[in-house]
Parts: structure tokens; sequence; C-alpha cells
């Protein structure tokens, strides 16, 4: 992530700086992978705040992305970032525990309506990355088996050339807290958003284990118990089964999203973002 990451910022770091400078913020608040927030920050002299928007370790990523800037902060007459005023944590605590800084609940990103008919049997959510994994991918792999699960499956924009079999349909887009709420279970890449989104919906997920933060995140669901972590080319009927018919994934599942739901909601941390600008 660091080399790929550090590079993006490198290229973003000019114009955020130049557009801080004109603009004059009292806070910039930026995510761990934008790390030039925090150089705009630090050159025009005011807070920053880190807002985790995933299960990984945010100062982590800050600092590993950091290390390789070193020449966008020499531009900008910076020797190092100071540190952040304050850190916001969307993890839920039973998830990833000992995360430091202010809790603050995830809310899903929901545009939209859902246009789906109310299942009539179990339904199964299945998406796939944005971007295109190596291997023959997840989306073939699920259709292969689904046929055999008493379940309905929803493929979300499914890899062209993907046959579907008959208790499948595919829509090229849907609101996932919506469709969530709808559905029994989902399997999915294990991307944050995706796997974020199944935490607050309470729905039990089957997660693959891919690359970057994708096997990370599988295996914090799966320690938690509110899912199942497994390779792409180990899924079959009866792991989906077992998915949808485990009574102690669905309780695990049912816990972190009454988990989720205590946590404070975003308006609450306004003031005490306020408080930092003072």
């Amino acid at each position: 992530m660091a080399p790929l990451f550090a590079s993006v910022n490198d290229r973003l770091a000019d114009p955020v700086v130049a557009l801080a400078t004109r603009w004059r913020p009292d806070l910039v608040l930026y995510e761990p992978l934008a790390v030039a927030g925090a150089l705009a920050a630090a050159t025009v002299g005011v807070p920053a705040v880190l807002h985790e928007n995933t299960l990984y370790d945010g100062p982590t990523l800050v600092r590993v992305t950091s290390a390789r800037m070193g020449a966008a902060l020499r531009r900008h007459g910076i020797a190092a970032l100071p540190a952040d005023a304050a850190t916001i944590a969307i993890a839920p605590p039973s998830v990833v525990p000992g995360r430091a800084g202010w809790p603050m609940r995830p809310v899903p990103h929901a545009d939209g309506d859902l246009d789906l008919p109310a299942p009539e049997r179990p339904r199964v959510v299945v998406s796939r990355s944005t971007v295109r994994a190596s291997g023959g991918g997840l989306m073939p792999v699920v259709a292969r088996v689904a046929g055999a699960v008493d379940a309905e499956f929803v493929f979300l924009n499914p890899d062209k050339g993907t046959r579907l079999p008959a208790n499948a349909r595919a829509v090229t887009w849907a609101p996932m807290p919506a469709l969530l709420d709808t559905s029994t279970a989902v399997i999915h890449h294990g991307g944050a958003g995706t796997a974020i989104a199944g935490l607050c919906a309470g729905v039990p997920q089957l997660v693959v284990n891919g690359t970057g933060d994708r096997r990370h995140n599988a295996s914090l669901i799966a320690a938690r118990g509110a899912g199942l972590a497994t390779e792409e080319r180990d899924i079959t009927a009866d792991l989906i089964t077992r998915l949808l018919t485990a009574a102690d994934l669905r309780t695990a599942a049912a816990e972190v999203r009454a988990e989720v739901a205590a946590m404070p909601e975003p308006s609450t941390l306004v003031p005490r973002l306020e408080s930092l600008t003072r």
C-alpha cells in the first residue's frame, strides 16, 4: 500500500496544499490513504484529524505512506508530519479490540432505492471488487455452485461471461445497506466498504482471502464469529449452506450490528471537532 499511495499523494500534495493556502481552513479532516490532507494542515498550521475508513489501523497506514513522501514534504518545508489532533475510529470494538481514537458509528453509503422484489427464500448477495482480481474471480466460482443451494442469489455487476443459475439474478447496481437489509448473507472479496456494510447490517459474511487489507478483513470477521474466511477455490455449496444456516454466525453478526448501533453518531463528534479549532 505504501509505495502505491505515496506516489498518489505526491501528485495530490501540491494542489491540495494550494487549496488549503487559498481557502485557509480551521481544520483538515483526512483519511489514512490521503496523507496529502495532513501535509496541507501542517503547511497552513492548523490541526489535522485522521478519519479511519477501514478495519485496518489508520495511523500505521499514514506512517508507512508518509515515510515515502519525503520529496513532497520537502517541497513544502515540512520535515515531518506533526501528530494528528485526534483520530476517529469506526471499527466495532469487538471486531478490532483496543483501537485508539474517538469511536464513531460507521454509516455505509445508502443513496438510491432498492429496485428488487422481497425475497421468497434466503437471499445471498455476491459482490466483487471494483479492481479485477487475478485468477478466475469470485463471481464465476460462486455461480458454479449456487444452483445447488436453496437460496436466491443477487450478483452485483457480475464479471462478463459469468453464467448464472436459475436461482440467481444480476443487477448492475443496488444500494448496499438496503440490499443487505433484505438478505440473509453476503459473499464478497473482502474490501473494507462491503465488510463494514455487512457488519452494520448484521448479516453473516463469507469473505475471500484476497490481497492488501482483504485477508486482514476476512480474518477479523472470522475471528469475531460473524462470518467465514475462505480461499476462492474452496467455495462450495455446502460452505454457502453453512453460511446461511449456522446459528452461531447469525448470533455473532447480530451482536456486532447492535454494537455498531450503540456507537456515537457522526453528528455527536462535531462539537469535539469544533473544539480543536479554538
